[in-house]
C-alpha cells in the first residue's frame, strides 16, 4: 500500500452552488451530479458536460444514486440505445426518477444526443428529502430518508410506498446489503438502526 500511487484526473467545473452528490453509471460511461441550486448535471468521465436537467427540485438538491439494472424500464426497447434510471431528491420532499438514454453507433456513445426525461414521482414525505438509494442488481426498490424522521420504501416500477418505517430522529442516509436483505438507516441522533427486510419485499 505504501508504494501504490494515487493521481488526480480532473475537476468537473459548472454548477452555481455546493455540489451535493456525484454518481457514476453503472457502466461507468457517465457521472451524474446534483447541486443545492436545483439541477443536476451529466457527464462524461472526460468531464465533458452533455446534459443539464434545470429546476429538477424546486428547493435544490440533496442525494442521488443510478439503477445497477441495465434495463431498469420495463418493455423498453434497448436496440442501439443505452438506458440508465437515476434517482434524485431534494427539499421539495420528493424523489423523482429520471430516465437517461443514450444512442449507440457500432458499440460507440453518442453522448451528444442524450435524452433525459422524468419518469416517476415518488411522492409521500413531509420534510426535505436527504437521501435515496435504490436496491441493487435489479433496482426495483429504491429507499429515501427524510426530515420528517422516515425511511420510506418504494416501488420503483408503481411509485407506491411500500412501507414506512419510523425512527427517533431526522433520518440523514441508507444503504442496502447486496441481496436487500438488510437495510441500514442514519440518524441525526448518532445511531445507525438496521431493519431486516422481508422477503417478499426483497423479491418484489
Amino acid at each position: 500500500m505504501k508504494n501504490e500511487r494515487y493521481e488526480f484526473c480532473r475537476t468537473f467545473e459548472g454548477h452555481s452552488d455546493a455540489v451535493t452528490s456525484g454518481c457514476f453509471s453503472p457502466d461507468g460511461k457517465i457521472i451524474a451530479t446534483t447541486c443545492h441550486n436545483s439541477d443536476f448535471r451529466l457527464w462524461t468521465v472526460d468531464a465533458v458536460n452533455i446534459h443539464i436537467q434545470d429546476d429538477a427540485h424546486d428547493l435544490g438538491i440533496q442525494n442521488s444514486d443510478f439503477s445497477e439494472n441495465f434495463e431498469p424500464i420495463p418493455l423498453l426497447t434497448m436496440h442501439n440505445k443505452q438506458h440508465y434510471l437515476l434517482a434524485t431528491c431534494g427539499n421539495d420532499s420528493l424523489v423523482k426518477l429520471w430516465r437517461i438514454c443514450i444512442p449507440k453507433e457500432d458499440e460507440n456513445y453518442c453522448f451528444e444526443r442524450v435524452e433525459v426525461k422524468m419518469w416517476r414521482t415518488l411522492q409521500g414525505h413531509g420534510g426535505s428529502v436527504t437521501c435515496v438509494r435504490l436496491s441493487p442488481e435489479s433496482g426495483e426498490i429504491a429507499c429515501s430518508t427524510a426530515t420528517d424522521r422516515q425511511a420510506r420504501l418504494w416501488s420503483v416500477y408503481s411509485a407506491e410506498c411500500l412501507h414506512v418505517l419510523d425512527h427517533d430522529s431526522i433520518v440523514t442516509s441508507c444503504s442496502f446489503t447486496y441481496d436487500s436483505s438488510l437495510l441500514a438507516i442514519g440518524c441525526l441522533d448518532k445511531t445507525l438502526w438496521i431493519w431486516k427486510l422481508p422477503q417478499q419485499l426483497v423479491r418484489f
